[in-house]
């Protein structure tokens, strides 16, 4: 919990703070950190959270991928805000990844 209120305040910060671009970087080992926090957070810390790493570039595709498996499951969760805060972690992690067949892979296939 703590984690998710030191989130929330450096990305009010940096909303805030006018002309100070990059002031709440992010790299790899704090995004994997950050990852691992995220079952000890609530609802809000896990949005906080999510919306943070939705920032984050990561430096090749493996890291991307990595990211997008372990956000993976809260496309479940029941509160829309972390859904959304998912989708938007993803939807930014895609950009890196390679074509769609590895992408695929990583995802189940739905059952009819």
């Amino acid at each position: 919990m703590v984690v998710a209120n030191a989130v929330a305040a450096l990305a009010e910060v940096q909303v805030t703070s006018y002309g100070t671009h990059g002031s709440f970087a992010l790299e790899p080992n704090t995004v994997n950190k950050l990852l691992a926090a995220l079952n000890e957070c609530t609802e809000w810390g896990q949005v906080f959270i999510l919306e943070s790493i939705s920032s984050y570039s990561p430096n090749n595709d493996s890291q991307a991928e990595s990211i997008i498996e372990r956000v993976t499951p809260r496309l479940q969760h029941a509160n829309c805000a972390v859904v959304l805060s998912a989708v938007k972690v993803i939807v930014s992690q895609l950009e890196v990844c390679p074509p769609v067949n590895r992408i695929n892979e990583s995802f189940p296939q739905p059952t009819i």
